[in-house]
Formats: structure tokens, sequence, C-alpha cells
């Protein structure tokens, strides 16, 4: 793994919409659970912000690092939209992972979003 060069502050400072070309350019360079740890320390607000700069492949893979917990938190703060594309884009056994952690409620109202495609 490699040393992350990015860290919590430079990403809050960067994710000021003049700055978010070069935090997306930075970003690129990292592993996924480089950026999952980043995440890990910013509030949630920035952390959906900056999960919505990433590429699809690329928010796939650092969601794949997240714990159930944080997964659940991150998608209750996704559009129904973005909840679809993550959870269709997913490693099937990953979801069934994950779906097999979460509430009951909750993957009764993600089943349904993965066939809006």
């Amino acid at each position: 793994m490699a040393k992350i060069l990015l860290t919590a502050d430079d990403v809050r400072s960067l994710l000021c919409v003049s700055y978010r070309a070069k935090l997306i350019e930075q970003l690129q360079s990292l592993y996924p659970d480089e950026i999952a740890e980043l995440m890990r320390e910013l509030e949630e607000r920035d952390r959906v912000i900056l999960f919505r700069l990433l590429e699809l492949e690329q928010a796939v893979e650092v969601f794949e690092e997240f714990e159930t917990d944080e997964q659940e938190a991150l998608l209750l703060q996704l559009s129904k939209r973005q909840r679809a594309v993550v959870l269709d884009e997913m490693a099937p056994d990953k979801r069934a992972d994950m779906f097999a952690q979460l509430p009951d409620e909750l993957v009764e109202k993600l089943l349904p979003l993965m066939n809006m495609e």
C-alpha cells in the first residue's frame, strides 16, 4: 500500500468549487483503501461531496472498502439514482454480504432500486 500523500485537511481545502479539478486529479492517483481512509476523517457532508466527485468505478471500489455501517450511512445520503448505480456496479458477492448485514427495512428499499437502469 502506497503512503497517502493527500491528507483530510488537504481534501477539505480542495473541496471548494474552484479547486475540485485539482482534487479529482489527486484522487485518481490513490488506491481505493486510501480514499476510504481519507473519507473516514471527513465530516459526513464533505464525505458525500468527495464520494460524488469520484469516477464511477473508483467510487464503487471505495464504497466496497467501507464497513457496512459506513456503507449504510453513505447510501442514506445519496439520491435514489446514485444508490442504484452504486449497487448495480458492486461485485455481487460484496453486495450480498452488505445486504446480509443491513437492516431488513433498508434492504427492502434498496432492492427495487437496482432495476432502475
